[in-house]
């Protein structure tokens, strides 16, 4: 039995607007209109565990759940609960709040080798973070990588502006 053909009328509408706002028209990896026309979706709509809709109603399984930061699916209860919990309290602070502590004492109880944790804001900041110990501890400058990693100079094409 045959999936039923899908529609992306309303998210290739977006998507053409897009093109005239947001450079690019996405903020994605890729532009949609590299992949394949018409057989690809765009724009989300909800999620709920690893169940993703669309703009256009289509049904997905979310393989790579958000590229990998949803790792128990969207709208997860109890972790809704918890960042709703702290979006009331405030958050991104320029100071640090109690509960980096707790978390830090939490990795270090529960990770074998992890004798101390440092945080960071962004996943930008943390992969680069990562590639420079990776090069100090190894001695070496080429670093293996695969999917997105950001804008970051050591995962761009040399012909994006990135100096030799």
């Amino acid at each position: 039995m045959l999936a039923p053909a899908l529609s992306f009328d309303h998210s290739e509408k977006l998507f053409a607007r897009a093109q005239e706002i947001v450079a690019g028209g996405t903020t994605q990896g890729k532009a949609p209109n590299t992949l394949l026309a018409g057989e690809y979706p765009i724009y989300a709509a909800r999620g709920q565990g690893a169940t993703l809709w669309d703009v256009d109603g289509n049904r997905f399984l979310d393989w790579i759940l958000a590229y990998g930061i949803i790792v128990l699916g969207y709208c997860d209860p109890e972790v809704d609960a918890a960042a709703i919990r702290e979006i009331r309290e405030g958050f991104a602070f320029p100071l640090t709040r109690p509960v980096q502590n707790e978390l830090a004492e939490l990795l270090v109880k529960v990770i074998p080798c992890a004798e101390m944790v440092h945080f960071f804001k962004t996943g930008s900041d943390t992969t680069t973070a990562a590639v420079r110990v990776a090069r100090i501890v190894t001695g070496r400058d080429k670093i293996v990588r695969w999917g997105y990693n950001g804008w970051h100079d050591w995962c761009c094409t040399r012909d994006a502006g990135i100096p030799r």
